[in-house]
């Protein structure tokens, strides 16, 4: 599923895959390296903002290649492995 925002300083696009898991990508006023031309992307869980050892923290300053690499790779997280360690602090989006 994708939900899209565009807004006349930037837009957000969520992605959510089959595994219960999905990304946020910004590039509005406010993200790290917008303005640039770069990208912030946020793991979500459940709509909501999660972390993990992938995503200690949102990624910023990130080109199309790198964001076409992190949807890739979280699309293929195996829920029940990545379940356990996802800690949700609520922040609802999208």
């Amino acid at each position: 599923m994708v939900n899209r925002e565009a807004k006349e300083n930037g837009y957000h696009l969520c992605l959510h895959f089959d595994n219960g898991f999905g990304l946020s990508i910004i590039s509005r006023e406010g993200s790290y390296g917008y303005g640039s031309g770069f990208f912030e992307v946020g793991l979500l869980k459940d709509k909501g903002l999660v972390y993990n050892r992938d995503f200690p923290d949102v990624k910023g300053w990130l080109d199309f290649g790198e964001v076409d690499r992190l949807i890739k790779m979280v699309k293929a997280y195996d829920p029940l492995t990545y379940a356990s360690e996802s800690m949700n602090y609520g922040m609802e989006t999208a």
